[in-house]
């Protein structure tokens, strides 16, 4: 019947069981949460040696155990925290203001390398100025320099020109060259060149969207795909294929080269990541970041680009001692204090008058070792400096007092005689 029963404070009864503070605890088994308040650990493998050791060393043993655990944890008062401790802020990816890094939207006339133009001229022949000529229309592509090559004409730049400015061109350019003496031009697609781009991952809607050269950025993705969830990470990976003759020499590479947008990286600038690049590669984008922003909004991204848009991993917080043992989970969209994790876990057992010391033990976002926060109910009640905001991980311990460990030692001394007197009446 001998056990080891391990709570908040440390005596030893006249039946030799022993109560341990449960920090001592974690720091003798290195764990990161309790799974209830008392916990008990049957000791008949060990009640050997326990045998051969008098009470006073046992008694020695445990203060000294006590003392070596809590001389390594850094202790600090909700309302002196650290600002290098406190919780990281929360940004709410569905309220980035994506029109910051570029707009989706262009003038749907604006001409473009690639595109197909239809020009149509109705013109007075230089020879023969009594009479007017409707020519067939021509299909002429738009080059790679800007420029279309239009019969009997020539070479004419009309790339960035709405499609009124360029019939004006091709019609000044004919005047001036003698070829027609009142030409009139009109210009129309028969043919817009996109950039077709799928959008994957926590976006409202995930797809492939046709986008003109033009306005084939970053945000001109996401803003298509309707924005970013509230559960979207700030970090965005963009792979751009490459030219197809680079793919096929690279095929034996099984991954593509990795930039780092806003950081540093070890391959070229992101500017120059989508014009000089012909081999696949890969860019990691932050959208919180100013640089980034700039950068991801002056890009051009070619077609068949894939971006994708991780979702944050899920994130909980632990609520332990004088209330219901519960994980929480934290909210994508806003912070969250150590009165909603107690909310959420039913509130303190004992009126907040009497269980009115709370706990709060953090990693050290650095080092890793564990951190303790300190406040009471009442400053966390009245002031918000000391109901801090949760971090990932966070552990919430509604601690045992004096009195509330009188309360329950009565409480579970009168449940053990309802018991013993229920079952001797029971018997035959």
């Amino acid at each position: 019947n001998s056990s080891l029963l391990i709570s908040h404070h440390l005596t030893i009864s006249n039946r030799g069981t022993i109560r341990l503070p449960f920090t001592t605890l974690c720091h003798w088994f290195r764990c990161n949460s309790i799974s209830s308040h008392f916990i008990l650990i049957d000791l008949p493998s060990i009640m050997p040696i326990l045998n051969r050791i008098s009470a006073v060393q046992l008694i020695l043993a445990v203060l000294l155990s006590v003392a070596s655990g809590c001389s390594s944890v850094l202790t600090y008062q909700a309302l002196e925290l650290p600002a290098e401790l406190s919780a990281p802020q929360v940004v709410d990816a569905s309220q980035l203001n994506l029109y910051q890094l570029g707009s989706a939207y262009s003038d749907q006339g604006t001409i473009y390398p690639r595109d197909v133009l239809t020009i149509l001229t109705m013109a007075g022949d230089e020879l023969n100025t009594s009479t007017t000529t409707a020519r067939p229309s021509v299909d002429v592509p738009v080059d790679d320099d800007g420029t279309v090559d239009v019969p009997l004409i020539g070479a004419i730049p009309v790339a960035g020109l709405t499609l009124a400015q360029a019939a004006n061109a091709i019609r000044d350019t004919s005047v001036k060259q003698q070829i027609f003496v009142q030409p009139v031009v009109s210009v129309l697609f028969k043919k817009q060149n996109v950039h077709v781009l799928t959008v994957t991952g926590a976006v409202e809607t995930p797809g492939r969207y046709e986008l003109r050269p033009g306005t084939c950025t970053v945000a001109a993705a996401l803003q298509a795909a309707g924005g970013l969830t509230n559960k979207a990470d700030p970090n965005v990976e963009v792979q751009i294929p490459g030219t197809p003759a680079a793919r096929d020499r690279s095929s034996s590479n099984s991954q593509p080269p990795i930039l780092t947008a806003g950081h540093q990286s070890s391959g070229m600038p992101l500017r120059e990541a989508t014009s000089s690049a012909t081999l696949p590669q890969l860019l990691r984008i932050s959208l919180l970041n100013p640089e980034t922003g700039q950068m991801a909004s002056r890009n051009d991204l070619p077609d068949g680009t894939v971006v994708t848009v991780r979702e944050q991993p899920e994130r909980f917080v632990s609520v332990i001692g004088l209330a219901t043992n519960k994980a929480v989970e934290l909210p994508y969209d806003r912070e969250y204090y150590v009165l909603d994790a107690i909310a959420e876990a039913g509130g303190p057992r004992y009126s907040p008058l009497i269980a009115n010391k709370i706990k709060v033990l953090r990693p050290h976002p650095q080092t890793g070792e564990t951190v303790t926060i300190k406040m009471t109910m009442g400053e966390a009640k009245s002031r918000q400096d000391a109901n801090i905001a949760l971090a990932p991980g966070d552990v919430v311990s509604i601690e045992e007092t004096p009195l509330t460990f009188t309360l329950g030692t009565i409480g579970q001394l009168v449940g053990i005689g309802f018991t013993a007197t229920r079952t001797a009446t029971l018997s035959p």
